[in-house]
């Protein structure tokens, strides 16, 4: 399937996503906290593409993904994810690829709730778990925002990721519109409690 079926089969405008609960739900499963305290933690789910500024000719994008939960400090998950230069002919030039893994909370900025969905921004500190072209650990922060436009809460900001990589050479990452009010990504926060 080609990409632009993919994405009119899916939809881009996360706002508009009917089956977002759906996904959501089936990506994620929020658990109660690890230290045995009552609070609950909330889930993060996201399909994303996001690009970093121009650079000698190299227009990197990243797809990635993700899913896991966070509370005030901790936060567990990760995904995967393909660095590519969008100006080289298709197939794309792989700049780099592997997986990623959530290590602790930056801060969380919540919205608000619908039903058992939620807006907000969440900032984590994460590790890249790189294995193309070399394998190694790069430091990085991962930035997510959620709108609900079903309920009215918006971000301030673009739907999306954020990917900051210190000292790499390309970034950071950021959604970018492909029409007005359009990114290439759908994320979402939980906050319903354990499954039964």
């Amino acid at each position: 399937m080609e990409r632009r079926e993919f994405f009119k089969k899916v939809g881009v405008r996360s706002v508009a996503l009917a089956s977002l609960p759906t996904f959501a739900h089936t990506l994620s499963s929020p658990a109660r906290a690890d230290d045995g305290d009552e609070r609950r933690v909330t889930g993060f789910v996201f399909v994303c593409v996001s690009q970093a500024p121009t650079l000698g000719g190299v227009v990197p994008r990243i797809n990635i993904n993700g899913s896991g939960t966070f509370n005030s400090s901790e936060a567990q998950g990760g995904g995967s994810y393909d660095q590519f230069d969008n100006a080289s002919p298709v197939p794309r030039a792989i700049l780099g690829a592997g997986r990623w893994r959530a290590r602790r909370v930056l801060s969380f900025k919540p919205i608000g709730t619908y039903g058992v969905l939620a807006s907000g921004i969440l900032e984590i500190d994460v590790r890249l778990l790189q294995e193309i072209p070399s394998r190694a650990v790069i430091p990085a922060t991962l930035r997510v925002a959620c709108s609900i436009g079903a309920a009215g809460f918006d971000a301030g900001e673009l739907e999306g990721i954020t990917l900051t990589i210190p000292g790499g050479p390309f970034g950071p990452f950021r959604p970018f519109l492909l029409a007005p009010g359009v990114t290439q990504g759908i994320t979402i926060f939980t906050t319903s409690g354990e499954e039964d």
